[in-house]
């Protein structure tokens, strides 16, 4: 997408990129079978794509489905895929790398971070200079 390498592009030549944090995201994922007008439904699995920031990246945080198959532990029935992290995971790390270190002001943040515990990504998960 030209508008995403332009703003990337932008970012580089102010000398900014490792200052933002650039999150790409759909507000919900897809099923990966057709339904009955050949089209897909709204799903539960998504993904983000981040760049900027100092962040580590080149991976993939969380659980890729081994298959894509209704037999995939992932796969709830009709492409439903289950997530593997839940929507809090990435702006806990994200939160913390901003600056958001008090845990009352995180419950505010991220109200229900206390319910996912470890399964939230850290700073250090996300950046190469993030705290653990």
């Amino acid at each position: 997408n030209s508008a995403v390498d332009g703003f990337y592009e932008g970012l580089k030549q102010m000398s900014m990129l490792d200052k933002v944090t650039t999150i790409i995201i759909s507000e919900f994922g897809r099923t990966t079978s057709p339904n009955t007008n050949s089209g897909s439904d709204h799903g539960w699995g998504g993904n983000y794509f981040l760049f900027g920031g100092g962040l580590e990246g080149r991976r993939i945080l969380g659980h890729y489905p081994k298959s894509f198959a209704e037999s995939d532990v992932t796969n709830i029935g009709r492409g439903r895929i289950l997530p593997t992290k839940s929507w809090d995971a990435l702006w806990y790390g994200v939160s913390r790398w901003y600056g958001v270190d008090d845990d009352k002001d995180m419950d505010h943040v991220l109200p229900n971070n206390q319910i996912f515990g470890c399964d939230l990504l850290s700073e250090w998960d996300l950046y190469k200079t993030g705290d653990e």
